[in-house]
């Protein structure tokens, strides 16, 4: 059926370079995909590339989304702060985040009373009750959660877009990125 339809595409006019078809395991499944398309009369070769998670930006994609499946804890919010990839705006804002995440032992957040406690802010306000000004921390902190949050919820293809266009904006520094990156 999909060859039959890239076919129809074709004959309306449709360029063959505007048409891919993507297969999980590409050594797996050509040998039947290349013969359904010439049993559909569509010409069709096979290319093979990297998986986007295999790119820098890709492990960097990879790291929000675990870092947002992980509500933010320790373990997740290190990995992506220190990911050599992300050239943080702030590099000291990031590398301190995660010292204090070590000294406060903000490593995962918890439930206290049926109410799930974020332990990066309950350890802000530790730090701030023992004469500690962690102020641009938490500043840090917030605008990392939120565009982390805008990411993970966004609800359609231009809202995921227009997510990570604010969270490169607004946190990296892609001054060093090459093109390709």
């Amino acid at each position: 059926w999909t060859f039959l339809e890239i076919g129809r595409l074709l004959d309306t006019g449709v360029p063959p370079e505007d048409i891919a078809v993507t297969f999980p395991d590409l050594a797996t499944h050509a040998p039947y995909a290349l013969r359904a398309a010439a049993l559909a009369g569509v010409p069709a070769r096979t290319r093979a590339g990297a998986p986007l998670s295999a790119s820098p930006f890709g492990r960097l994609l990879r790291g929000i989304s675990r870092a947002a499946a992980a509500n933010l804890d320790f373990d997740a919010l290190r990995d992506l702060l220190l990911d050599r990839f992300a050239v943080w705006q702030d590099g000291a804002m990031a590398m301190g985040l995660v010292r204090f995440g070590v000294e406060y032992h903000a490593y995962a957040s918890y439930r206290q009373d049926g109410k799930r406690i974020d332990v990066w802010k309950a350890s802000f306000e530790a730090a701030g009750k023992a004469g500690h000004d962690v102020r641009g921390l938490e500043s840090f902190y917030a605008k990392l959660k939120a565009r982390i949050k805008e990411i993970s919820s966004a609800s359609s293809f231009s809202g995921l877009r227009a997510a990570i266009l604010a969270f490169r904006k607004s946190l990296l520094d892609e001054d060093s990125w090459t093109e390709s990156e």
